[in-house]
């Protein structure tokens, strides 16, 4: 535990984790693969940063985040879970995870 956040690991079961907040090692995804976007998005903006724990992954964040310019830096990701799902190929129900950023720490 890192305060209120819980360290995330590879056995988490992602579906568990919804609306809570979790921690990790991520860097910036240096390719991004396609991923469904939240639609309620503002002002926020986002970033794809992957891990060991989660793979990749979509951070959304504030403008004044210092995520935005990190390149291939280690950086520790502290948010909350959040969840979309929509239609995916072959016309059933697509699920993605992503993380709404508190704050990183560089």
């Amino acid at each position: 535990m890192f305060g209120e956040y819980m360290q995330l690991t590879k056995r988490n079961n992602p579906e568990e984790l919804v609306g809570k907040k979790v921690t990790f090692v991520a860097t910036r995804c240096s390719f991004e693969h396609q991923h469904m976007m939240k639609t309620t998005m503002e002002i926020e903006q986002y970033i794809c940063i992957e891990s060991d724990e989660v793979g990749q992954i979509l951070a959304y964040y504030m403008p004044d985040t210092p995520v935005r310019n990190a390149e291939n830096l280690r950086f520790r990701v502290f948010g909350t879970v959040g969840k979309i799902s929509g239609a995916g190929k072959g016309g059933k129900t697509h699920t993605e995870y992503f993380i709404d950023l508190d704050h990183v720490e560089m």
